[in-house]
């Protein structure tokens, strides 16, 4: 959305409804976090969106009436089809943009479109995934941009480093439960995807609490009836919960089918933009190190987890 257009309709708000900037203070923004937002220096966090729609009295759908679509709202999947003639034109519009009135994430956009590119050509891009997550890591809470960015870089990412930006994610991206922008739905899976192959596929060892975390994460998930892949993602991992903490074989039964469901809606292996994971080689890898994720190491790791992930 326009960021411009955005702090408008809030102030337009917070007039019809004699709501003062202590108020907003009241709510949990800092004065100087919001002052930056208005004068577009920085985008809005999701938790801090969250607080703003609770104190003006309306909806995500109500606020963001009028407000026209940002041209750089970054959708990874549409990017990624752009040839890098195209990208690099997208560059050029975007450091325009910055010159003439102010674009606060321009860097990072022009970042991600390297990234897009150096993957294409072979080159090597480790530098430019630091400064991003270097980025991402400072700050307190995601705004969809950053859940964005993240998305696409989740998977150049060490466990210890990915671990640390889902956790936030997992946590921020509950704000839509009421109401989830369609478009928020392709960066989702690609992250709760990504987590699933780093904490289950991918590691020699498997750590707990990247386990737990993952299943946790995804349970959260808001989801639309719509999102029938988000929806099929969460009754998985429900049922590997209920595996895990319980080592039961009518559970593992039940799983067997589901897959078998799966698979006839050819989904098993599951695949969104630049992402895939095998539903079956989680599964596998779960059965095999059932002993280590065993309810007793879940009862004490998870009370931690749902803490930090609570809203």
């Amino acid at each position: 959305m326009s960021q411009v257009l955005l702090a408008e309709r809030i102030n337009a708000l917070r007039d019809e409804k004699n709501i003062t900037v202590e108020d907003i203070e009241r709510a949990g923004i800092s004065r100087s976090r919001y002052y930056r937002f208005v004068r577009g220096e920085t985008q809005i966090s999701v938790v801090d969106l969250s607080r703003l729609l609770k104190l003006l009295a309306v909806s995500f759908s109500e606020l963001f009436a009028g407000v026209i679509a940002d041209p750089y709202q970054l959708s990874i999947g549409d990017l990624a089809k752009c040839t890098e003639t195209e990208l690099r034109q997208k560059q050029a519009e975007i450091a325009q943009t910055a010159a003439s009135v102010g674009y606060p994430t321009a860097e990072m956009v022009a970042i991600v479109i390297d990234i897009i590119i150096d993957r294409r050509c072979g080159v090597d891009y480790r530098d430019k995934t630091q400064r991003l997550y270097d980025r991402m890591n400072s700050i307190q809470a995601f705004t969809i941009f950053e859940m964005r960015v993240f998305s696409l870089i989740a998977t150049d990412l060490t466990p210890k480093r990915f671990f640390k930006l889902y956790r936030k994610f997992a946590h921020d991206v509950q704000v839509f439960r009421d109401y989830m922008p369609g478009n928020l739905f392709e960066t989702s899976l690609m992250i709760h995807m990504t987590a699933l192959n780093q904490a289950v596929i991918w590691p020699k060892k498997l750590n707990v609490t990247d386990v737990w975390l993952t299943l946790e994460g995804i349970m959260r998930q808001p989801a639309r009836r719509s999102n029938v892949e988000i929806l099929l993602l969460q009754r998985f991992t429900g049922l590997l919960r209920t595996y895990l903490t319980m080592d039961s074989e009518v559970v593992a039964a039940e799983i067997g089918v589901f897959l078998m469901a799966a698979q006839q809606m050819g989904v098993r292996e599951m695949t969104m933009n630049t992402v895939q994971t095998s539903l079956v080689a989680v599964w596998t890898r779960l059965q095999l190190s059932k002993q280590q994720l065993h309810a007793q190491k879940m009862a004490e790791t998870l009370p931690a987890i749902i803490t930090d992930l609570t809203l």
